[in-house]
């Protein structure tokens, strides 16, 4: 009887080990896309406690089969960050396999706010190729990183204010050089004029030596004195011969 009973576990346990899979299966797509803060079983189990509060923590786990009982080896999910471009996280590199009691579970960590698209798993032991794993839970992160504002906005603001304020003062330099470098070439042109005012008034040459005046006023004595000398010598000669 035991015998037999044997027998029969053994034929039953042969369909059961080829039925199993090894390979890749995909995530249940009711579970994506979603948030971390918007999904809605939210739970911190199976996410390490040294979690950052600006970092979101997902967990994953393979549904209860009536086979054998499967294993995560690894699971790859796609996410889409703050600014729309897609990320790719592992639970080898960023989070783990939890190698608890119960169903297979893996979780990944990314930063707080991303949006998970989809995900895949390397198992083994599975049902089939069918078969589908899920999102089980989330852990939000209680804040979200910010984005830095980008610094080119700083330039359009700087570049205008300056070139309006320097323009004016550089053009007006010139002409203000200008009215200075002017100012002697008018003294000179009033001082020649000047000259010919007074060349025209006078008479036209300059004055040397001795007035002209005072050299007939000299002459005209001299040559009076002369003949006064004459006159007497004249009439001494004239009083001796009468004599």
């Amino acid at each position: 009887m035991i015998t037999t009973l044997a027998a029969a576990m053994t034929i039953l346990a042969v369909p059961v080990a080829a039925m199993a899979f090894d390979g890749t299966i995909q995530i249940n797509p009711g579970n994506v896309p979603t948030t971390a803060a918007g999904f809605e079983d939210q739970d911190c189990d199976q996410v390490p406690d040294d979690v950052e509060d600006d970092q979101d923590g997902w967990v994953f786990v393979l549904p209860s089969q009536m086979g054998a009982m499967g294993e995560f080896e690894e699971v790859r999910a796609v996410f889409e960050d703050a600014d729309g471009n897609e990320q790719l996280r592992n639970s080898t590199h960023h989070g783990g396999i939890d190698d608890g009691p119960g169903t297979s579970k893996a979780y990944i960590i990314t930063p707080a706010g991303w949006t998970l698209i989809s995900a895949e798993a390397d198992v083994t032991g599975v049902d089939s190729a069918d078969t589908q794993f899920n999102l089980t839970h989330t852990c939000p992160g209680s804040e979200v990183p910010t984005t830095p504002s980008p610094s080119p906005s700083v330039s359009p603001s700087v570049s205008p204010s300056e070139s309006p304020s320097e323009s004016p003062s550089v053009s007006q330099s010139p002409s203000q050089s200008q009215s200075v470098s002017q100012s002697p070439t008018d003294s000179k042109s009033s001082a020649a004029a000047d000259n010919e005012t007074t060349g025209a008034a006078g008479s036209g040459l300059p004055t040397t030596g001795v007035n002209a005046s005072v050299l007939l006023i000299i002459g005209a004595a001299a040559l009076v004195g002369g003949l006064g000398v004459l006159y007497l010598m004249r009439a001494r000669r004239m009083s001796g011969q009468q004599h």
